[in-house]
């Protein structure tokens, strides 16, 4: 197991996960009509899994004794407060690419050879954030 690269993906991913524009978007006002309202609530739905997904990459990254760096927001999620649904996705999936791209770098750092649930538990996650990628996606493609 490569620690220290382990503990790297699994940093930005957490950091992704907390700091990002769709935990900035928890207290936003997109504007919202009646064919982006259901996408809206399945974004927040999203959005409260990337928290739950954070609270179990802190506890295996504990469990597995790696070092957890928090992050910060960046700045420029403050610019889109207000703007639309169709709008939006595409900058919530570039962020869901980057979660998944974390999530496999950390899959590269683990020893396969392992059972100590580490990898397991990384791949449930990624499959969770291919799941909700996917979702968006086809939740662009509808509100164009």
């Amino acid at each position: 197991m490569n620690a220290d690269g382990l503990s790297r993906a699994l940093n930005d991913l957490m950091t992704r996960q907390t700091r990002g524009l769709g935990q900035h978007l928890r207290e936003a006002k997109p504007y919202l009509s009646a064919a982006t309202m259901p996408v809206w609530a399945e974004v927040r739905r999203m959005i409260d899994a990337d928290l739950d997904q954070a609270r179990r990459v802190s506890r295996l990254m504990e469990r597995h004794r790696l070092a957890v760096q928090s992050g910060s927001f960046a700045q420029v999620v403050a610019a889109y407060h207000y703007m639309d649904v169709p709008h939006l996705l595409p900058l919530l999936i570039g962020e869901k690419q980057g979660q998944i791209e974390a999530c496999r770098r950390a899959l590269d750092c683990c020893d396969p050879g392992a059972d100590n649930g580490l990898a397991d538990e990384i791949q449930t996650i990624l499959a969770e954030n291919e799941a909700q990628l996917e979702q968006m996606e086809g939740h662009r493609q509808r509100v164009r």
